[in-house]
């Protein structure tokens, strides 16, 4: 006859539901997030094609490199979801890989405000536009 120690399940199972349920159940707010910031990331990088004439005088190569290129972004800002639906408790058990995706994802999203500060800060610091416009820069001595 066998010895019960501790009248306790052994493994304690959890049963995650299947299916969709079970997807939108392991997504934290910020999986969330990001699915929805890569998917409008994506249509607003593909904007200018939808001007009238604007796919009849691009070339197919290029806008093959253009999709794969927003695609490609999209996909990084997305990244925190991907790990979070493949990998549960992902921000909890290894947070080095969801801090690294989610600063991945900041990174693209704060490059069109860098540049926009860019603009207002370099005439400011530099009048002439000799060092920021790539204009010979000379040494006073």
């Amino acid at each position: 006859m066998p010895l019960i120690e501790h009248r306790q399940p052994a493994v304690r199972v959890r049963r995650d539901p299947k299916g969709l349920a079970g997807m939108t159940a392991r997504l934290s707010i910020w999986g969330w997030i990001s699915i929805v910031l890569g998917i409008a990331w994506f249509i607003v990088g593909l904007v200018p094609l939808t001007s009238p004439g604007a796919l009849d005088t691009i070339e197919l190569r290029s806008l093959a490199l253009l999709l794969v290129s927003r695609l490609g972004s999209a996909a990084t800002i997305a990244l925190i979801a991907a790990f979070e639906l493949g990998f549960p408790g992902v921000r909890r058990r290894n947070r080095w890989l969801w801090r690294g995706a989610a600063l991945g994802a900041v990174a693209l999203l704060a490059r069109p405000a860098a540049s926009i500060a860019q603009g207002w800060i370099a005439p400011i610091l530099d009048p002439a536009g000799d060092l920021v416009a790539g204009g010979e820069h000379v040494s006073r001595v």
